[in-house]
């Protein structure tokens, strides 16, 4: 088992909707299936679902290791973090990146909890998060006004440009507190 994953492994841009099955992880996938069964609050659907995720996660496992039979041994943190890099860097819509997350923590969690793993490779896992969350405010607002400045606008026309658009960042940050914005928006005359 190789101990570096890719990054990015040279997988498609979108994951793929049908997942090739192999012996190690057909095996998981049903015990993890057999775990979730086991709770009371789980639709069948949603038993359906956390199944499909993880099945998608294993294949590109598979591809990513080049391994044809998984075992838990092979699904660490590194993994599951490369995953996730792979996910950030997909197509997927952010519900979706975060749903394949949520999924992800949960089979973690039961590798865990029946012990065919020592650790949860996935308790460190956080949601993914908007493209915006990764800008700063005082980024995003020095390109727009050098944009502004190549459109050969007027100071004042620049200036209130600016004012808008910081308001609609404090918008943001209030309307949508699980979004950040790293930079506190202040007013300038820059």
């Amino acid at each position: 088992m190789p101990n570096n994953l890719p990054s990015t492994p040279s997988l498609p841009p979108v994951l793929p909707s049908e997942t090739p099955t192999g012996n190690g992880q057909d095996a998981l996938t049903g015990q993890f299936e057999q775990f979730l069964k086991g709770s009371k609050s789980l639709s069948t659907s949603s038993i359906k679902n956390y199944v499909s995720d993880i099945g998608i996660f294993l294949a590109w496992l598979k591809l990513s290791l080049q391994e044809d039979n998984l075992t838990p041994a092979h699904i660490t943190a590194a993994s599951v973090l490369s995953y996730r890099d792979y996910l950030n860097n997909s197509r997927q819509t952010l519900s979706a990146k975060n749903r394949y997350l949520s999924s992800l923590r949960r089979f973690g969690h039961f590798l865990f909890t029946t012990k065919l793993s020592d650790t949860n490779p996935a308790s460190h896992l956080v949601s993914a998060q908007s493209a915006l969350s990764h800008t700063s405010a005082s980024q995003i607002l020095a390109e727009f006004k050098h944009d502004l400045n190549k459109q050969n606008l007027s100071e004042s026309t620049i200036k209130n440009y600016l004012s808008d658009v910081k308001q609609y960042f404090r918008w943001v940050m209030v309307s949508m507190s699980n979004h950040k914005i790293t930079d506190n928006i202040q007013d300038s005359r820059e």
